[in-house]
């Protein structure tokens, strides 16, 4: 008699959920225009890291400082920490430093992403990445080569988020796309001609 015995069910395994803050937002930067540094140099590079992406983030959001910038040494992406901002739509996308930079140079493309926070907690405290927070006067934004009128972000080449992120939502992708849903047009208060 040969009786089929049933393979184990492999267990089930519940993911750890963090509960997202209200008044932070975090994103992804993949390949940022500014090299994050390594935790061996000295603080002043860390600091000027720290002000090239602050300046980029006030330019992108037009006035916004209340940030803090993690990254670790074995990642070449970077999370931000935005507080009091509530529209993340007008920042995810693909920044093109051709378009945004003053330095022809430059031919960098950064795409930004939605954290998830869910899933990943606290960059500070769960990831344990090295944060710098930007100490900047306004005349050191001006010395940053970004354009003062910053362009619309592009839809990224991947479609594939990166690690610690979540996917753009069909909303973004379309209003980033040219093609922006009337939803959208409300929550960034565009008008919308269809």
């Amino acid at each position: 008699m040969n009786r089929k015995l049933k393979p184990p069910k492999p267990p089930k395994f519940k993911r750890k959920e963090y509960k997202v803050p209200d008044d932070l937002k975090y994103v992804v930067v993949t390949n940022p225009w500014s090299r994050p540094p390594t935790e061996s140099v000295p603080e002043y590079m860390k600091e000027r890291f720290a002000n090239a992406i602050g300046g980029w983030f006030e330019r992108m959001t037009g006035g916004k400082r209340d940030l803090a910038i993690y990254f670790v040494r074995t990642q070449s992406l970077i999370i931000v920490e935005l507080s009091n901002f509530d529209n993340l739509a007008i920042v995810l996308g693909a920044h093109h430093t051709r378009d945004f930079s003053t330095n022809p140079t430059l031919d960098v493309i950064s795409e930004i992403y939605e954290y998830d926070y869910k899933h990943h907690g606290s960059p500070r405290s769960i990831l344990q990445w090295t944060s710098v927070t930007p100490q900047y006067a306004y005349r050191d934004l001006e010395r940053l080569p970004l354009k003062r009128d910053y362009p619309p972000p592009r839809v990224p080449q991947s479609n594939r988020p990166p690690q610690f992120a979540v996917g753009l939502s069909e909303d973004v992708r379309d209003m980033i796309g040219g093609k922006p849903s009337e939803s959208l047009c409300r929550l960034v208060y565009v008008p919308c001609f269809f």
